[in-house]
């Protein structure tokens, strides 16, 4: 509507119940039962007055007498004059974005080799809305204390989350492509940034992401399949499990766990000193505009997993017990393992190269 027409449906509306205030009840005899409620009749008095009533109801008694109950009607209050000026446009208030913000904190291994900071630990953190539209972003805190909070960074990009719909399978060969195994997630914030890319991607990097159980182990996974679902989830599948030595968290994950995709610009990288290592912190998301008493607090009391070396792979043993027992295995290194010229040993990036091997008695005889 243009203003002019809204102000005529409005005084139309107004000017109506405002002469139909006065209500009147009276009696007719049956010659009347042509009426009907809804019907619009004029009175004349005896003294010669007139005036125009329309019937709300009726009643029809014995002797077919008529009661009336009727109020007045303006014909004028339907014809209403110009409209001189037609005033201000209405505009709806629109609601500001909703500021409340959920943040995710991992203890986890070094996603990228660059992320290695020599001399203290560190976590990975992301932030984003509950599922609102257009979240405004936010700033994190930290509070060594629980009581007292710093400003420590700022998300200005939404991570992308979701929920699994059903709990993701154990990988029986963490080291191999699954192809057995898929993963279904409803995506609470970014699913336009869920891609299908080709193997070849996924095998340099592409699609990394966190799968986060309630307990706060983390599954690094990558995936090179999506498909869309017409209930709005995605199905996630061609899956490399356990990357970056994680593949002792390949199993028991259950619907209540967290997904979480690890993009540059929505995972940021939050250091620990060593010193603090094993000492429940605690963070909040205070979204823009939110205050920070509202925010709800995450406590974390990392270990350290970006600085604790990958275990060894292959262990075999050579040899008859009660004898000499050789045993051998390919270590691993947390930092520069990518194969460069096709061979060779495998890089150390520690200071000092030990192991520590545990030789199990069963009745058939040790195990490792």
């Amino acid at each position: 509507l243009i203003p002019a027409q809204a102000k005529a449906v409005a005084l139309r509306q107004c000017f109506g119940p405002w002469s139909e205030r006065t209500g009147h009840q009276g009696q007719l005899p049956w010659t009347h039962l042509d009426l009907d409620p809804g019907d619009v009749v004029t009175f004349a008095l005896a003294a010669g007055r007139s005036y125009v009533v329309r019937i709300l109801d009726m009643a029809i008694g014995g002797d077919l007498s008529i009661v009336l109950q009727t109020v007045t009607e303006e014909s004028s209050a339907y014809d209403v004059s110009a409209v001189t000026s037609g005033g201000l446009i209405f505009r709806r208030a629109i609601a500001a974005p909703s500021a409340a913000s959920r943040l995710v904190l991992a203890d986890v291994p070094l996603l990228n080799d660059g992320d290695d900071a020599k001399l203290s630990s560190g976590l990975y953190w992301a932030m984003g809305g509950r599922g609102q539209p257009a979240w405004p972003g936010g700033t994190l805190y930290e509070s060594a204390d629980g009581a007292s909070y710093i400003l420590l960074d700022e998300a200005l990009q939404e991570m992308a989350w979701g929920l699994p719909v059903a709990a993701l399978g154990e990988a029986a060969t963490p080291f191999q492509t699954d192809r057995v195994n898929q993963l279904t997630v409803r995506m609470i914030a970014g699913a336009s940034r869920l891609v299908t890319v080709s193997e070849l991607a996924m095998l340099n990097g592409a699609n990394q992401a966190l799968l986060v159980d309630p307990d706060g182990s983390v599954e690094i996974l990558q995936f090179a399949a999506v498909t869309a679902n017409p209930d709005g989830s995605h199905t996630l599948s061609t899956l490399l499990r356990g990357r970056r030595g994680t593949e002792g968290f390949s199993g028991g994950h259950s619907v209540a766990s967290l997904f979480v995709l690890a993009l540059p610009g929505t995972l940021s990288r939050l250091l620990v000193p060593l010193g603090a290592l094993q000492q429940a912190r605690s963070y909040r998301p205070v979204g823009r505009g939110e205050a920070l008493r509202d925010a709800l607090t995450s406590t974390i009391a990392p270990i350290g997993r970006d600085l604790m070396p990958y275990a060894p792979v292959h262990i075999q043993a050579s040899g008859s017990w009660g004898a000499d027992l050789t045993l051998t295995w390919q270590r691993r290194t947390r930092i520069g393992g990518e194969l460069v010229d096709g061979g060779g040993d495998v890089p150390l990036a520690e200071d000092s190269e030990a192991y520590e091997v545990d030789i199990l008695a069963t009745v058939d005889g040790p195990v490792l």
